[in-house]
């Protein structure tokens, strides 16, 4: 599920976006784990990885119009 989509379902639902963003995060990190298994990364990298990818989604969050 794309962040936009849950922003828009939690709206929907007159939740605040954190939640949102917590579900987001924690499916994201599922997903890098199992590759960094699946590609034998260092846990480092998938730290990296997942911290990058929190910014992304973070700066798209930030920038969206409501």
């Amino acid at each position: 599920m794309e962040l936009e989509e849950i922003v828009v379902q939690n709206m929907t639902a007159q939740e605040t976006p954190l939640p949102a963003l917590q579900l987001l995060y924690s499916k994201e990190l599922e997903e890098i784990v199992a590759q960094s298994r699946t590609a034998q990364e260092t846990k480092p990298d998938a730290a990296r990885i997942m911290v990058k990818k929190m910014q992304d989604s973070f700066e798209s969050y930030c920038s969206m119009k409501v």
